[in-house]
């Protein structure tokens, strides 16, 4: 989902894309003596993986506001944490996090409000 998002935003040249798939699909750690091949999400301990996050979170954040029928008036986001301006009532908001929450089963938001 990564390098699809990446592929259609910024058009990297083939070699970029096959280079990162491969990075992103060829990782193996050791665990209690167990060898392991990483099958799902971002390396771990990668430098790749946080650009890679990045990358897709922006992907995903687009795509979560442009199919809400409501939006905040402000969404930041650093790291792994937003900061959102809500005008639309507590209901509203409730049912934009059940929305965000929808949209991919690995990607989950929790809210605290103020």
């Amino acid at each position: 989902e990564a390098l699809t998002a990446i592929q259609n935003k910024y058009n990297p040249p083939k070699h970029i894309l096959d280079l990162t798939n491969h990075c992103l699909t060829n990782t193996y750690f050791i665990h209690n003596g167990q060898r392991y091949k990483q099958i799902e999400g971002a390396p771990m301990g990668s430098p790749l993986s946080p650009v890679i996050a990045n990358l897709y979170m922006e992907h995903f954040e687009t795509n979560a506001l442009d199919k809400s029928e409501h939006k905040p008036k402000l969404w930041l986001r650093y790291v792994d944490d937003t900061f959102v301006i809500w005008p639309h009532g507590k209901e509203k908001l409730d049912n934009f996090l059940t929305h965000l929450n929808s949209l991919h089963p690995k990607i989950q938001f929790t809210m605290e409000t103020e």
